[in-house]
């Protein structure tokens, strides 16, 4: 977990593929509510983070859970330059996607 984030975060919230470029030392917060869409009623469980690099293997990069109404929130640091293609999956199974640029 040494790539959990800390201070100066770019929040975005779980709703659709993007990408971003962040600077080398800069956190990504991602947050959501699982379920939440088209009147669903809340979903709570395990939120899955999987995480590559480059065009390399999807790895479990880490879990998180929601709280009781379905909302999650965690964030990353990468630790290194390159592109990093982060994949959430919250209980809902309404996965999200991000490419992060990191320079």
């Amino acid at each position: 977990m040494g790539i959990l984030a800390a201070a100066a975060a770019v929040p975005l919230t779980a709703s659709g593929s993007a990408a971003r470029t962040l600077h080398l030392g800069d956190a990504f917060k991602v947050s959501g509510q699982a379920g939440a869409n088209h009147g669903r009623q809340p979903a709570t469980g395990t939120v899955v983070v999987l995480g590559k690099w480059g065009n390399g293997p999807f790895y479990l990069l880490r879990t998180t859970r929601t709280d009781g109404q379905g909302r999650y929130s965690f964030s990353v640091k990468p630790s290194r330059r390159g592109v990093l293609t982060l994949r959430i999956t919250p209980p809902d199974k309404q996965s999200q996607q991000f490419v992060l640029h990191i320079l």
